[in-house]
């Protein structure tokens, strides 16, 4: 008897339950206990070698039953990163699947269709972080992190051809203005209410309606009583993984500022770290994220009463940490640090039996490396996981065929009467026509400075002030569209927020610049952006991110950044644009040739744009026509608040006679703006006559 139960209790190599788990039988063993041994006593066989390989073979046979439909985790393909990965979502849309993949500088998006070939249509960059956490609600996906940049929202209902990104970054909740900026983790219910927990708003959670205006969520309430890592919610219940106190809470949450504690449970290692409910929401299933940890499972039908009935671990005595699992049917699929990715039959949650597992990495026991993260939810069966340092892993069933049901790209009729281009395309799996043919999204990364707000600090790095951020002077709103020199293609009315403006440090705004993208033949014009100048010198978009996406056909371009009152610049030579990684071009090294001669003015080891260009005609002038001095001193001297038409009058605002940028137009005295607009042409290195009528010209075509 003993022998027997040996034999059917014995688990794989690598996977035991805890202590008390031998006292409560699995399916398995009921059966053959019950049936099989009292067969053998009936046919009285003794021989206890033919007895075991009876029972085996009915063990295999009720295996095959059970296990049936269990996930696979077959390696089908893999994406290497050169930065680190967090955690991964999945996406689907008219039949095309994607990763959303966290990776420490941003947010990748993959095409995984074709599983065994996957491709990185996007690259969001954010704030470098180690934690990157991102859930999705019908066409959108959300995006937190443990360093800065609030909450990236992503519109995916483009793809696969583009997407918009937006920041949240607070709202009103009880007549109060709340700042957000960073979270720990985010979980978005079957309702559309997002929970962001362990923020710099609260360390438990808040609440946020995502129905109403999925890009400007309604604050909702919040708990705060305690730092919550991460949780789940299901109808009206909210069960919050509590890490410090080592414990599953569960609220009432009908009332969203009222929450309601209904019971609490220790998990078995005191380390709660993530949080899944079985379909029929009677059992839950939990992580501790410590050396040598538990899956646990809990019997929740009566949140006032929970109690364990099972726990697990995939290698005993290894180290090996857990840190996700998710509940899909009757199994559990867990992202496992360096045991990778496992599978277990839930079956019977008091006898959680483990099934299958695939290695991401090649480490082993303890250490926060290997699996972070795994999604399992994809319509294809496919299993997305994040391994650390090895990348993003696809994984499935090797027989089954992939991408059968994608008609994104196939060809189509729209009914008018040119169909060349027409393809699948928009959020209703519609067909749209005329698409041109090898059009991207496109990805800029640019650095410039702006004389009139350039200095060197102490430390002799060059940055550029702030004053008028500071001074609260910068428009929400872009202020190009009021000028009739700048003409907006595919761009204009782009707007931002206070939070983006007044960021902290270097990545505080200096102002608004102008973007253009110009043909390489014809020096044209054929999409610009409107976008806002850190200042480090780094151009970023109006939800504060560095890479101004550009959605043009595939070719050779040439880049030109205009400004308000500087002279516009741009390079030398032209890039080819396809779709590929993020350009990167750094106008302020000497060494990055521009468009024309002298086009910037170099100070010190860096170079900058011209300032002076007040009135806007590609010229700065101190004496003759159309000077920009005579700019300055009429607009001091019509100011309202000067009516005594003082030419030592100090006019206050944005405006673009304020050369030096210090939020004040200064005709006379000191730090005005007259001298600068002099100095500039004097000092101009091809006026070696020291003209004060020299003219200094924008050098673009």
């Amino acid at each position: 008897m003993e022998e027997l139960k040996d034999l059917f209790q014995g688990k794989k190599r690598k996977h035991s339950r805890s202590a008390g788990a031998d006292e409560i039988r699995s399916f398995k063993t009921k059966f053959v206990r019950y049936y099989m041994f009292d067969f053998v006593l009936l046919f009285k066989i003794k021989k206890i070698r033919l007895m075991r390989i009876v029972i085996m073979l009915f063990v295999g046979l009720i295996s095959t039953i059970v296990f049936a439909q269990a996930p696979k985790v077959d390696f089908l393909g893999q994406l290497s990163y050169t930065n680190k990965l967090s955690d991964v979502w999945g996406f689907e849309k008219c039949g095309k699947e994607y990763a959303l993949v966290g990776v420490s500088n941003g947010v990748s998006i993959v095409d995984v269709t074709d599983p065994q070939n996957p491709q990185e249509l996007f690259f969001e960059s954010g704030a470098y972080t180690n934690w990157r956490d991102i859930k999705t609600w019908n066409n959108y996906a959300y995006v937190v992190n443990e360093g800065s940049g609030s909450l990236l929202i992503m519109d995916l209902s483009e793809l696969p051809l583009s997407i918009e990104t937006y920041n949240w970054t607070g709202g009103m909740y009880d007549g109060e203005m709340l700042t957000f900026n960073t979270a720990h983790n985010i979980f978005i219910d079957e309702n559309g209410i997002a929970y962001l927990c362990g923020s710099d708003l609260t360390q438990g959670v808040f609440y946020l309606d995502l129905n109403s205006d999925p890009i400007n969520p309604t604050i909702l309430g919040g708990y705060q009583d305690n730092y919550v890592h991460d949780l789940f919610v299901r109808g009206d219940t909210m069960w919050t993984a509590e890490y410090f106190q080592g414990r599953i809470v569960a609220f009432d949450i009908t009332d969203k500022e009222n929450e309601i504690p209904l019971g609490l449970v220790n998990t078995p290692q005191n380390a709660a770290h993530n949080i899944w409910l079985s379909d029929d929401g009677k059992f839950m299933f939990t992580t501790d994220e410590t050396s040598n940890g538990y899956i646990a499972a809990f019997n929740v039908e009566d949140p006032t009463n929970m109690f364990q009935v099972d726990s697990y671990y995939s290698n005993p005595g290894s180290g090996s940490i857990p840190h996700n699992t998710f509940v899909k049917g009757n199994y559990l699929v867990s992202s496992y640090y360096n045991d990778g990715v496992t599978v277990a039959d839930i079956s019977d949650p008091s006898a959680i039996t483990q099934v299958d597992e695939y290695d991401t990495t090649t480490d082993a026991g303890y250490g926060f490396d290997g699996c972070w993260g795994v999604y399992p939810y994809l319509p294809s069966g496919i299993i997305l996981a994040t391994d650390i340092n090895e990348g993003l892993f696809i994984l499935g069933d090797i027989n089954q065929s992939f991408g059968a049901n994608s008609i994104i790209g196939n060809a189509c009729d729209d009914a008018d009467s040119n169909t060349e281009n027409d393809v699948f395309v928009d959020e209703g799996c519609t067909c749209i026509g005329e698409l041109p043919i090898n059009v991207n999204n496109n990805f800029l990364n640019l650095k410039v400075f702006l004389q009139g707000t350039f200095e060197e600090n102490f430390t002799g790095i060059p940055f550029m002030r702030n004053d008028l951020g500071e001074a609260g002077l910068i428009p929400l709103s872009e202020p190009y569209s009021d000028f009739a020199e700048f003409t907006h293609i595919d761009g204009g009315g782009e707007t931002t927020d206070l939070s983006i403006i007044n960021a902290p440090g270097n990545s505080a705004i200096v102002d608004w610049v102008f973007i253009e993208l110009r043909s390489a033949e014809t020096y044209e014009v054929v999409a610009t952006k409107s976008a806002l100048l850190k200042k480090d010198g780094i151009i970023v978009n109006t939800s504060g991110l560095s890479n101004l996406k550009f959605v043009v056909p595939d070719g050779q371009y040439y880049v030109a950044i205009r400004h308000r009152n500087h002279l516009g610049i741009m390079n030398a030579n032209p890039i080819y644009l396809s779709g590929g990684p993020s350009i990167f071009i750094d106008f302020t090294k000497l060494t990055t040739s521009t468009y024309g001669e002298y086009a910037q003015v170099q100070i010190g080891s860096v170079k900058a744009m011209w300032a002076g260009n007040a009135n806007l005609d590609s010229k700065i002038i101190y004496q003759g026509a159309s000077n920009e001095s005579n700019d300055i001193f009429f607009r001091v001297l019509q100011d309202m608040n000067n009516p005594s038409a003082y030419t030592n009058f100090i006019t206050s605002g944005y405006f673009n006679q304020d050369i030096n940028m210090d939020g004040n137009v200064i005709y006379q005295g000191q730090n005005n703006d007259t001298n600068y607009i002099f100095f500039n042409v004097l000092n101009a290195p091809n006026n070696t006559t020291l003209s004060s009528n020299f003219v200094i010209n924008e050098q673009l075509p």
